[in-house]
């Protein structure tokens, strides 16, 4: 079975990211070599979610440059951010 999503696919996890975690919600962010084993920090989202090139879900964070893919990102509370600082 093929693991590409389809455009309509993709859309579906942008719409449901961000009707669920609005603009400055915080995330904890991890590198895509070995995903859920190697935490980069946590930040707070500055875009809404989208479609980078037809291929990758992304959001934009405070502190990084670049977007980031969502399948690297977990939402967390406020007061894991607040604690981190």
């Amino acid at each position: 079975m093929s693991r590409v999503k389809t455009q309509k696919q993709l859309q579906v996890l942008v719409d449901e990211w961000n009707a669920n975690h609005p603009i400055g919600t915080p995330v904890r962010y991890y590198a895509r070599i070995n995903p859920r084993e190697d935490p980069r920090g946590i930040y707070k989202t500055r875009s809404e979610a989208s479609v980078l090139g037809g291929h990758t879900p992304v959001v934009w964070l405070d502190g990084k440059s670049g977007c980031v893919a969502l399948e690297a990102c977990e939402p967390v509370s406020e007061a894991e951010f607040e604690a981190q600082s």
